[in-house]
């Protein structure tokens, strides 16, 4: 959106033919792309056995009356990761079912958090079974030491380019190059996981991806339209459509 409202403009990196391709063709160079990272679930299982349910699968399953007060779902008003699974349910199932898919979920959340990462933490903890967020924030929380899984809807799954941007007229325009070049080079790239920080895919090709980083060819993840859902018209009508027809409902 930055772009779109002309806050930003678009340079090519030194990096730029070194960047995975798919990544760069998903951004249109609207911004540089520094990492993916996939949507899925941080998973209790304990919890679920002691409550006699089985593990969810599907969007739909999160849906399932048996899951009350078990869910953890960032707001999309407060947070990229919960926005990202608002549009991820709206290109697999279309509006219409999207929102009643949402509405029932909406009925089993026991929380909805500000920030992405912390439906792990709350599931971790133990207070919900399934915390919506992004696998690799998942991952982070396993190896602190969290009782859970992590896993992503096999009816299909979204995932996110976090990226650099370039600020127009910015009064530090070589410095801001500079740290752009710097950030996309792979010992850069590195530094995140090796500290324990960061398990993303890297987006330069040649940075080595962590062990335990989630991968796409694990999980089915859709084409995500970037374009079409970052713009401003597109996220905000979604997002105002969940503020009214979903968040007052009663659960």
């Amino acid at each position: 959106m930055a772009n779109e409202t002309g806050l930003t403009e678009f340079y090519r990196p030194k990096a730029w033919a070194d960047l995975r391709p798919e990544l760069r063709e998903a951004v249109a160079n609207k911004y540089i792309p520094l990492y993916a990272g996939i949507l899925g679930w941080a998973i209790n299982g304990g919890l679920l056995r002691e409550k006699g349910l089985p593990v969810p699968r599907t969007w739909q399953d999160l849906g399932h009356p048996r899951l009350r007060g078990l869910v953890a779902m960032p707001n999309p008003n407060t947070s990229g990761t919960g926005y990202t699974m608002l549009a991820t349910v709206v290109q697999i199932y279309g509006e219409r079912e999207a929102f009643e898919l949402l509405k029932r979920i909406h009925r089993n959340v026991a929380q909805y958090t500000r920030g992405g990462a912390d439906p792990g933490v709350l599931t971790g903890r133990g207070e919900v079974a399934v915390g919506i967020t992004f696998i690799h924030d998942a991952v982070d929380n396993v190896l602190k030491g969290f009782p859970i899984t992590y896993g992503a809807p096999s009816d299909g799954t979204g995932y996110e380019i976090g990226g650099l941007s370039l600020v127009r007229r910015t009064r530090n325009r070589e410095a801001a190059i500079t740290f752009i070049d710097w950030a996309l080079t792979p010992e850069a790239q590195m530094i995140a996981a090796t500290q324990g920080q960061s398990y993303q895919i890297p987006s330069n090709s040649k940075t080595p991806i962590p062990r335990v980083a989630p991968r796409f060819q694990d999980f089915k993840v859709i084409k995500y339209d970037f374009l079409k859902y970052g713009s401003a018209a597109v996220r905000d009508a979604l997002v105002r459509r969940w503020t009214t027809e979903v968040f007052p409902l009663p659960k």
